[in-house]
């Protein structure tokens, strides 16, 4: 009997939430493997294969740190902040956080199971976390990794639009140079 994988999103007896994916033969049997380890099954899906890492937006980014650090920022442990940003987390970051809280539940850092995670995070925001972890702070790192996302987000936005004027001069250049030379030119040339 051939199995697949199914992603599911379940709460704990605690009231957690939990994301993950599970091997069965069916949606029917992943409920039933799931209602097993004493969750409850809230969502299960097939899961969509995925060809390597998925690449977040910057703004997708840095609200997802600036959520996750002040859940760190209040006090809560990193397993207990990781179940409570799985309810508020963007949309972009809901595929990596069962893989990211499964390990870090297993004893990896923070920095290492983001690091191995499904979404591709810049390796400076992983260093950050990691120098965080050794001994500044978690919570301030992290909150310190959305800040740099952030200026990093509204420095690309302000070039591309410095960039608009000048583009929108060079079309209109050349569509003027291509009318002279196509048009009023070979008028003159009769």
């Amino acid at each position: 009997m051939t199995t697949s994988a199914y992603s599911y999103r379940a709460a704990r007896p605690d009231g957690t939430m939990e994301l993950g994916t599970v091997d069965a033969p069916s949606g029917d049997a992943a409920s039933s493997v799931l209602s097993g380890r004493g969750l409850w099954v809230l969502d299960v899906r097939p899961a969509t294969p995925t060809l390597g890492r998925q690449r977040l937006s910057s703004a997708d980014l840095a609200l997802g740190l600036r959520l996750f650090g002040s859940l760190l920022d209040a006090g809560l442990p990193v397993a207990r902040a990781l179940g409570a940003f799985a309810d508020v987390a963007p949309d972009g970051w809901r595929p990596a956080l069962g893989n990211i809280t499964a390990s870090v539940r297993e004893g990896q850092s923070l920095g290492a199971a983001l690091a191995s995670s499904a979404i591709d995070i810049p390796p400076v925001v992983i260093g950050m976390v990691q120098a965080g972890e050794a001994g500044s702070g978690l919570a301030a790192a992290v909150i310190r990794a959305a800040d740099l996302m952030e200026s990093a987000a509204a420095t690309r936005a302000a070039i591309r639009g410095a960039l608009v004027y000048p583009i929108v001069l060079t079309v209109a250049g050349s569509a003027s140079l291509v009318l002279l030379v196509g048009v009023v030119l070979p008028r003159f040339a009769k």
